[in-house]
């Protein structure tokens, strides 16, 4: 089969590779479109893990093969496979904290070589753990690319349920890709009132679209003023950064009322340091929490929510290129122009 094997930093090139054969408690998946996550490409432009690997974990396709012991799943069954999956039952799982979990940490979706998604692939291996408790059925309705986006979904969906917020609320959202309007959307629905901020035209107007009943460019003045005429002086209940954590935090920190929270959901990688006001955290109770994938209780909530409305999530669909094509699908998520948001690829 072909997949887009990352060589080195930058590197990604095409290259045959073995179909994996599954065992007896796994399934093999063809991959039907993958979507490129933020992650996957920091990974590879910055070099950050050793290669060989194929990327791509925003999985949906089609039942290709079963072990002899899989009885849930037949051939010809349209799923997605998320990667991560807790244990259940070590001390982090017990208390929450799936995506501590050793086993979480292991990711149980690959193609070849070092397990790392492998949707960039025509092929993917699911191992037994997510097998068991990982794959989502798709409805008839719903298209390959809709289903693409259930994985990103999830961890927003996740994001947003740590932030604790009530339908009063006033959440600011920082930076307005993908993920920023996929939570722009989610506290929209739970009655939040969303300030999106956002450099780009066309980000800032589908940001209203998603539900955001203000947008500000990061510089602009009225920022923080139209946050405190909201809040009667109070701030912003959270401010969730969709963008580096480094290049948003202090502004973050401006905008939180006391007792607030800032969340970080876009650094992803160790050794990003910042500096942070200590007094605030202590004696005005701002909280600094971090959201990193996604939640296996909430899986089923966010295949509902995805499920009952195919046509708006798809529309964060800008791109569906080839695999062939997967070097210009890198390109187009790290320089996007206008109108470019969510980028698949279609092994």
């Amino acid at each position: 089969m072909t997949a887009a094997v990352y060589r080195g930093r930058g590197f990604v090139q095409l290259e045959r590779v073995p179909v994996p054969h599954p065992g007896s408690r796994e399934v093999l998946i063809r991959v039907r479109r993958c979507g490129l996550c933020p992650t996957d490409i920091k990974k590879i432009a910055m070099g950050l893990q050793p290669p060989p690997r194929v990327y791509g974990h925003e999985i949906a396709g089609v039942v290709a093969a079963t072990g002899q012991e899989v009885e849930a799943w037949q051939v010809g069954d349209r799923v997605v496979a998320f990667h991560h999956i807790p244990c259940g039952s070590c001390h982090y799982c017990r208390h929450g904290a799936f995506a501590q979990c050793s086993t979480y940490r292991q990711t149980g979706t690959v193609a070849a070589f070092e397990p790392a998604g492998g949707g960039f692939a025509e092929y993917v291996l699911v191992r037994d753990w997510i097998v068991a408790k990982g794959m989502v059925r798709l409805p008839d309705d719903i298209a390959y690319d809709e289903a693409s986006l259930l994985e990103p979904l999830a961890t927003c969906l996740k994001a947003v349920r740590r932030c604790a917020l009530d339908a009063d609320c006033v959440a600011a959202v920082l930076g307005q890709g993908p993920v920023g309007l996929m939570l722009t959307a989610l506290l929209a629905d739970a009655g939040v009132r969303v300030v999106a901020v956002e450099p780009r035209e066309d980000r800032a107007t589908k940001a209203r679209e998603f539900g955001a009943s203000d947008v500000f460019p990061p510089t602009s003045d009225e920022l923080a003023v139209r946050i405190l005429e909201m809040t009667d002086g109070r701030g912003a209940d959270a401010v969730i950064l969709a963008i580096p954590a480094s290049a948003g935090i202090e502004e973050a920190m401006h905008i939180v009322r006391s007792g607030g929270t800032v969340l970080l959901f876009a650094d992803t990688h160790l050794g990003d340091h910042v500096r942070v006001d200590a007094g605030r955290i202590c004696s005005q109770e701002v909280s600094i929490i971090g959201s990193y994938s996604s939640d296996v209780t909430l899986q089923d909530e966010a295949a509902r929510l995805l499920f009952a409305r195919p046509a708006f999530w798809r529309s964060l669909v800008s791109h569906v290129l080839p695999l062939v094509e997967i070097e210009a699908a890198i390109n187009l998520a790290l320089n996007p122009p206008p109108g470019a948001l969510k980028i698949l690829v279609a092994p």
